[in-house]
């Protein structure tokens, strides 16, 4: 069973730092995962918080979208140098 999954802000340049970063989705860190020349910012989240059907049944609670779109938005705002491609909604993969 999978435990853990990658919430993806976007795609970025490997070199992207994120030593001061502030906290992601649900207080997790933000880091950079590099693949062949290109990278994702990511946050690694619960993947039963993040089950499609929970998720789906969540997005009726404004103040849970809400707290994750501004976390989400905190991130592409502090990314925007080195960002390549913003995600405008998550993108979500096993860990």
């Amino acid at each position: 069973m999978i435990e853990r999954l990658c919430y993806v802000y976007g795609v970025v340049r490997p070199a992207l730092e994120t030593s001061t970063a502030p906290q992601g989705i649900d207080g997790g860190d933000v880091s950079v995962i590099a693949g062949d020349g290109v990278a994702a910012l990511a946050t690694s989240v619960s993947a039963e918080d993040y089950a499609p059907d929970r998720v789906e049944a969540l997005t009726a609670d404004v103040e849970w979208v809400s707290e994750r779109a501004t976390a989400h938005d905190r991130i592409i705002r502090l990314s925007k140098m080195g960002l390549q491609h913003a995600r405008r909604l998550p993108t979500i993969f096993p860990a």
